[in-house]
């Protein structure tokens, strides 16, 4: 049995949503109101009571404020906004009022990532307070307006990447008579290189560690059928990302289906997108050599055997890596990292330092010390050929072919 709600009470809920993140004050009665309507609809809402008590706690202050007037005027409190303002909804908005159609918009919105959705919303929630501060729309193209945005974030002491990223966001939405975003209007663009000049976007790392060191963690965790499945599958994310250098995200997207077992080689065709993914660019292929002289650290026979050990415990999961406990499901990003940094630790990598994402740092340098070209590693790693990413912020004191994993493991002596 299952609990939703009917489509015209969810519209409702949405409507009234939208009308509240865009008043400057409201009437505690119409408050009360907005939360009745959130609180009956709770038993359709998981964990929905967490959302709620924040408006709760919002109309308990402010009737003691007011000595228990609910025709009070009020205005939203930070918190209050974060629950109203939400920057999907926002950036809606402003393609509806440019008169563009709800389905249209929709599409247009499906082209952003979850995860560039969570880095824009604090910026459109600082966005429309800014503008409410100043009693101009949040939705007009004005470059002044734009330009003291950016610089009040310059001046909370945030970086040059949180700021380019701010400008991003406005650029969804903010468009001249000639559809030039904000973001590429030459002042903007000359305040950005202003602050590239006083607050310079340095790399995470300076140095990076040896791939040495976790193989030789990595070997000790053998055979393999005497490993538990938490060690097995620390095990096998650990030499994956550090046999193909690529993203947690990317490894988490990895499908049964897209695997195919070759004689020398195990290839991994990744179908869905990635961070690099775009338009007429081929998807990630992994090849993953057989290493018959180091059995310890073969990639290719320790996914084998993950995928043999977890094939009683997937039910109709198609995901690669599976969760380790009951109920088993596909695991996110997260936990990947998570196994990953389990694994540098016990190497003895200090972990304070070095995250998960340090993998590719340190796959990515051992395999130019090992030969590859740049220009190899960068297809390997899927940057694009003109990139500078690896010199600037990886290679640290490539082709489709499995010669990237032979450069990395290469100078491991078992």
């Amino acid at each position: 049995m299952s609990i939703s709600l009917p489509e015209g009470k969810r519209q409702k809920i949405i409507a009234k949503c939208k009308k509240f993140s865009l008043m400057t004050y409201c009437l505690i009665q119409d408050l009360a109101e907005l939360l009745g309507l959130l609180i009956s609809s709770l038993p359709a809402v998981p964990y929905g009571m967490l959302y709620t008590k924040i408006l709760e706690r919002e109309k308990y202050l402010a009737l003691q404020r007011n000595d228990k007037n609910y025709f009070a005027k009020i205005t939203a409190s930070p918190p209050l906004e974060d629950t109203f303002i939400d920057g999907r909804s926002f950036v809606q908005q402003a393609y509806t009022r440019k008169g563009f159609t709800e389905e249209t918009v929709n599409l247009i919105l499906n082209s952003i990532t979850t995860s560039s959705w969570r880095q824009y919303q604090p910026t459109l929630l600082k966005w429309q307070g800014f503008c409410r501060k100043r009693n101009v729309s949040p939705f007009e193209f004005n470059v002044q307006l734009t330009s003291d945005f950016l610089l009040q974030l310059f001046n909370s002491n945030v970086g040059y990447g949180s700021i380019n990223t701010a400008r991003s966001a406005l650029s969804l939405f903010l468009t001249d008579s000639n559809d030039n975003t904000i973001g590429s209007h030459s002042s903007i663009s000359r305040l950005l290189k202003g602050v590239s000049k006083l607050r310079p976007t340095n790399p995470r790392y300076n140095t990076t560690w040896s791939p040495d060191q976790l193989l030789n963690y990595l070997q000790s965790l053998y055979p393999l059928e005497n490993l538990s499945l938490q060690d097995l599958a620390m095990k096998t994310v650990a030499l994956l990302a550090l046999a193909t250098a690529q993203r947690v995200q990317t490894i988490t997207l990895i499908k049964l289906s897209e695997i195919c077992c070759l004689d020398d080689v195990i290839k991994i065709f990744i179908s869905s997108a990635t961070k690099t993914s775009r338009p007429g660019a081929p998807q990630p292929c992994l090849l993953i050599p057989y290493n018959k002289t180091s059995p310890q650290i073969c990639v290719a026979s320790t996914l084998e055997h993950y995928i043999s050990r977890t094939k009683p415990i997937r039910s109709d999961i198609t995901n690669l890596f599976v969760s380790c406990t009951k109920p088993y499901r596909p695991v996110c990003s997260q936990t990947i990292s998570r196994w990953i940094k389990t694994a540098l630790g016990k190497a003895g990598i200090d972990v304070n330092l070095y995250k998960a994402h340090s993998v590719r740092h340190s796959a990515t340098s051992a395999a130019n010390r090992g030969g590859l070209t740049v220009e190899q590693i960068l297809s390997h790693v899927g940057w694009s050929k003109n990139s500078t990413t690896f010199a600037r912020f990886y290679n640290r004191p490539l082709d489709s072919s499995s010669d990237f994993p032979l450069s990395v493991f290469g100078s491991f002596n078992t």
